[in-house]
């Protein structure tokens, strides 16, 4: 017999993973540039911490994450992300959750 119940931390497609790396958002309303930290990342989205900037739910971006080793030439991590989800962080500034649509190269 095979148990085919997960538990809720299992019931997601995709693994996520702690990154805790800087990401700029580029707004594609109005080209904006917003700085902000990766906190986590999978392969169908992301959670991105920023500060009290305006951004909505439904608005689309250009995600970057600068690599750590461009000594080696690697290139950036680049994504094109729908804002799902916008909640205030207990730390000041917001929590955003974004559905990654595309990622480029």
């Amino acid at each position: 017999m095979v148990d085919t119940q997960k538990n809720y931390s299992e019931k997601r497609d995709f693994i996520r993973m702690k990154v805790n790396a800087e990401v700029t958002l580029v707004v594609n309303v109005d080209g904006k540039e917003i700085p902000g930290k990766c906190k986590d990342l999978s392969g169908a989205g992301m959670l991105i911490q920023i500060a009290d900037e305006e951004i909505s739910v439904g608005n689309q971006c250009l995600a970057i994450i600068k690599t750590a080793y461009e000594k080696l030439d690697e290139p950036d991590f680049k994504a094109r992300i729908e804002i799902t989800r916008v909640d205030k962080a207990e730390t000041g500034g917001q929590i955003i959750g974004a559905s990654i649509i595309e990622i480029l190269q």
